[in-house]
Order: C-alpha cells, then structure tokens, then sequence
C-alpha cells in the first residue's frame, strides 16, 4: 500500500516514532486539493479544485504500519483516510496512494495558539504509551476503572513515564512496545514497610498529607500543561515545564483552604494503615479534579503572559527548606517534630512526588543513588530532571518568571525556608580571570544575604558567620562554577555560574537580586570563588575578609555602591549584543530598587 504524506509524516524521524519504520519515498503532486497551514494547528488538506499539494510518496507501507499512522492521524475524527490519484515528476500516470484528508470541524479544537509538530508527535507518543500500559492494568486493580487507573499509575511511575516518552522521541531505534512492557512491569511505590515501623509512623501523617499534596500540584500541572500546550510551552533549550509548574503551584497556594478541607474530607491527609499509594493516589485526583477551573486557569496564563520581562541570559534557580534551619546536616541537631529533617523521604518515594520541580534531600553531600537514609534539607531544584545524574536545562529567561517560580514553591511547602541558590548561564567559551571586588560581593551579601544579629545580640551577616555556606576546609561556597549536562550523552554541557549566599524568604521580591547577579556577571565576569577545577585556593583573599566582614560588618562608602551599581546596569544595558535585552524601564525599576535596598542596609550598619 501507498501513503502520500504532506505534513508530519514527511520526516523520516516521525515515520519512525509512529510505527518504528521508514518507507521508500519519492516526490509528487496531489491535485485538486489546497494545503492549510497555520501557525497555531498542524497542516491537512481539502479538496479544492485547481490547486495542488506538495508531498511525497511513501512505498509499500505496510498493514501493521498503516493501522498505526491511521491511530497517530486519529483517522476518522481529525483526518479521513481516502484513496486517491498522484502524479510523481515525468510521469502521466498517476500512482494509487491513501492519503489522510482533514475533518474541519474536529481539527478546529486544536487551533491553538503555539501548537506545533512537536506537540502533536509527542501527545502520540504519551497516548500510545498510556494505552500500552493499560493492556493489564485491569488485572491489577479491579475495584478502580481502567480510565482511573491509568491516571494513578501516571502519577505514580510519573517520572518514568516522562522518561518513556523522551527516549522514544529522541532515539527512534528504540521500541516503544519493548519500553512501555517494562514500564508496566515496573512496581508502583508501597507503604507496606512503613506499617511496622514505629519510628517512621511517628512522622507518617506528615509526610503522607504532604505526598497528596504533591500529588494534587502534578495532576493540576499535567492538565494545565494538556489543556494550554502552546501557551505555556518553553524553547526546547529550557526545561519544559517551567510555566506550566508555575502555575500550577499558582492554583494550589490560592486554593489551599479548599485543598486542605478536601484533603480532610477524603481522609488523604492522614496515614491509613490498610491505605496503599494507590488509594492516596486517586483521592489526590479527584481532589485535583475538583479545584481545577479552566477559566481560572485561562486568565493565569494570560497574567503571566503580559508580566513577562524575558532576558537572553539563562537563569536557573534552587531552594532549600528546613523546620530547624541550618542544623538539618548538624550532628547536634534540635528535635524535628514535622518530618524528621526528611529522614524517611525516600521511604514515602518523595522523589517520585517531586520529579517536576526537582525534589531531593540535600544533606550537603553527594546525591545517593541507593536511597540510603540521610538527615538534610528539602531542595527543590528547579530544571534538574534526574538529581542522581545530574541532568539539569535552565528554567527560564526571564527574572519575572524565576520570581514567581520561587515565592510560589516557598509558600507551597509550608516549611521555614532557608535558602535560595541562583544560577547565571556564562558564555559557552567562559574564561574566569578577574579577581573579585571585595566590596562588590559585599554589595551582593547587603542585597540578598541575612545581616542580623546572633544570640549575642551581635550583628552578623548569618549565611557566612553561621558557616552555613563555609565548608570543612573553609572555603566560602559564595559563587560556585558548575558544569551542566543537558542529556544523558553529556554531549551538551554548559558552563553556570552558581550564587549561594542569599537567604529564601516567604513573599519576597527577588527581582532585583537576580538582575543585579546577571548584570555584574556580564559586566564583570569575575571568578567564582569555588571553581570547577577544585582551585579554591585562589580565591582564599575574599573569602578570608568576607568571613571577617560578616562576624563584623562595616558600612561601605556610597561611591563604592554607586559604582557597583553603575557595573550592573551596564551588565544589563548590553545584555543583548551591546544593547537591552529587557524594557529599558524594566532595567531602570529593577537599577532602582537595587541601589536603594543595598543603601537602606548600608545605613543600618551605620547606625550600629
């Protein structure tokens, strides 16, 4: 059997993520028929007579083959499959092919606004892999309907399933058949072990109420990101549920009165002794179901897309949480009633709750890919898809949106915030030879670090003082150099510079902290203070008087904060091949609130 092809199926690459094959093809013309093209849908054709449409003939298409164009071109509700009469190049006569003509009607419903290829090959994809899933899942559970089940167990193997979908799209060789078999192999998540463990059950309500809760925000994120897929998509380059999670936290913190009633009511804020993830699981959904509003939700999206004030430098951001602040990695550490500084998070599979905002336990150690046991904060790293190895995409271009990333995850949680990491994407070719300024970086720790005082009542700038980002050799980790993998291959890496030393507060603007370690990061390219190559050493002179200066910290001169200022807006002022890359207003609101915040600290040392 013929197949002429005008749209996706041209690429030999989609040919092979539908049906795992590639055909013989050749050149030619339909005629009597118009193609439509828009920006915001996918191409089909009409008949209309005296045009024609540009194709290609693809040969001997198998039936297997066809039966799976026929459910990827969702044949006989988007497309009708016809047969019809093409003409190749110096031919009269005409080849005998099928060919996928467009349903108006029900291609209407996917005008929209950003929707490419890309989307329409991938929700194949996650279809597909949904349906293959499923094929025993009623053997599995008999009490849920396959349509809930199928929900549940996404949730629950989300990250693999995500991982599924991405291998399959970017390595064609592999089977789709083969991956989504292991997949539904794979064992779901179980609270079995907890059930005789006294020590865990002392936590159990906590960290089970903040599991559904998690649960709620990715079903919410998954329809979100469904229901407005090029609205809140992101270039391929960045992590591609930046906007989507942002809202989505958005719904949940607005909501969470109702959240919490409808948790209570369902009973999936307490630890049921005969309950399985399961059965938390689908309340989560049907929680999820019940607060999502698409209204709502449209006029999120159209919020975000008139505050946006994109750069061209990637950011990325991290942020830590702890009941008992910096002691969660002390050895002598204060009692935590709540959850144990996240000791048993990997026994309620958190890191499966939070794969898309990049939930681990940060003990200041290596990441364990064993799942041992560890006291430390919960970090949400935002971009990093795989914690264990590595594998990290910036977040956005814009400080705007970071922002909101960041206040939005810290009112989440619910937890005393600790600390926030930004990171500042460097040029590809980066080369770190300017030895920093001391009372530059100081300027940075009067923006964004935590002066106030100790038990003493002694003033101190806390994050260097406390050594919270000293380490056992003393090294200062204020700025790190860190080299990013974007795939599993590491054939993509870049170099990001990492600031450590600001302090996370609960609804706070960190708009201009962002724009200030971007715009001296461009201006000045100073060395970050812990190298990638291990070379601390050279950096010893500012850290040994930043460590002095936050046990005594002095006033600076105003001439030396007008002069990092003056650095900044430069920075941001040539951001974009020596011009603006931001509204020149956005720069100067941001240039503003930057000297004027570093001056108001600046004073209150003076008065100390």
């Amino acid at each position: 059997m013929n197949l002429f092809v005008y749209g996706t199926l041209i690429s030999e690459q989609n040919q092979k993520i539908v049906t795992s094959h590639t055909f013989r093809s050749e050149k030619a013309v339909l005629k009597n028929y118009r193609k439509v093209t828009s920006r915001a849908c996918f191409p089909f054709i009409i008949p209309y007579f005296g045009e024609f449409v540009d194709g290609y003939i693809l040969y001997d298409v198998d039936a297997e083959s066809m039966l799976k164009m026929d459910k990827y071109e969702a044949e006989g509700d988007l497309y009708w499959r016809r047969t019809v009469k093409v003409y190749t190049e110096g031919n009269t006569r005409p080849v005998e092919c099928e060919v996928y003509i467009g349903n108006v009607k029900s291609i209407k419903k996917y005008f929209l606004p950003g929707t490419d290829i890309e989307d329409r090959i991938e929700k194949y994809v996650a279809s597909k892999v949904n349906e293959l899933m499923m094929q025993d899942s009623l053997k599995d559970q008999d009490v849920l309907k396959a349509s809930e089940y199928q929900r549940i167990k996404k949730e629950l193997l989300g990250s693999d399933f995500e991982d599924l979908v991405r291998s399959h799209i970017e390595h064609r060789n592999l089977s789709l058949e083969y991956l989504s078999k292991n997949l539904a192999k794979k064992e779901l998540p179980t609270l079995k072990p907890i059930r005789n463990n006294p020590a865990i059950l002392a936590y159990a309500d906590n960290y089970i109420s903040f599991a559904v809760k998690h649960m709620i925000f990715n079903q919410i994120e998954d329809r979100i990101r469904f229901d407005f897929t090029g609205r809140v998509k992101v270039e391929h380059e960045f992590y591609a549920y930046t906007i989507s999670i942002m809202i989505a936290l958005t719904v949940v913190n607005e909501r969470s009165d109702e959240v919490a009633q409808l948790m209570k009511q369902y009973k999936a804020d307490t630890f049921n002794d005969s309950w399985e993830y399961v059965d938390y699981a689908h309340k989560a959904i049907k929680i999820a179901d019940t607060i999502y509003d698409k209204e709502s939700i449209e006029r999120k999206v159209e919020w975000v897309k008139k505050n946006r004030h994109p750069g061209v430098i990637p950011l990325g951001a991290e942020v830590e949480f702890s009941t008992g602040g910096r002691f969660a990695v002390e050895k002598e550490r204060p009692f935590d009633s709540v959850y144990n500084y996240f000791h048993y998070f990997h026994d309620f599979d958190f890191t499966g709750r939070m794969w898309k905002i990049g939930g681990h336990i940060d003990d200041h150690h290596f990441p364990d890919p064993l799942k041992e046991r560890s006291f430390g904060f919960l970090e949400y790293a935002f971009g990093r898809s795989k914690i264990f190895e590595d594998l990290s995409k910036p977040v956005t271009l814009d400080p705007w949106i970071l922002d909101r990333l960041i206040n939005e995850a810290t009112r989440f949680t619910g937890i005393r915030p600790h600390s926030l990491h930004i990171s500042i994407q460097a040029a590809e070719k980066v080369q770190f030879t300017r030895q920093n300024d001391i009372d530059h970086l100081i300027c940075l720790l009067l923006l964004g670090g935590d002066l106030g005082y100790d038990t003493h009542q002694i003033l101190r700038e806390k994050r260097i003082f406390n050594r919270e980002i000293v380490d056992e050799y003393g090294f200062v980790r204020f700025s790190l150099e860190n080299i990013h993998c974007q795939d599993r291959e590491r054939q993509h890496k870049t170099t990001v510079v990492e600031y450590l030393f600001a302090r996370l507060y609960v609804e706070h603007n960190y708009q201009p902290l962002i724009m200030a370690l971007k715009g001296y990061q461009l201006a000045v390219n100073p060395r970050p203070l812990c190298p990638a190559d291990g070379s601390e050493k050279m950096g010893r002179y500012e850290m040994e008087h930043l460590k002095f200066w936050a046990e005594h910290p002095y006033p600076l001169q105003e001439s030396k904060i007008n002069e990092f200022v003056e650095i900044v807006e430069h920075g941001l002022m040539t951001e974009n091949e020596n011009g603006p890359a931001h509204k020149v207003t956005y720069i100067r609101k941001n240039i503003s609130d930057i000297a004027r915040q570093i001056k108001a600290k600046n004073k209150f040392l003076t008065l100390n």
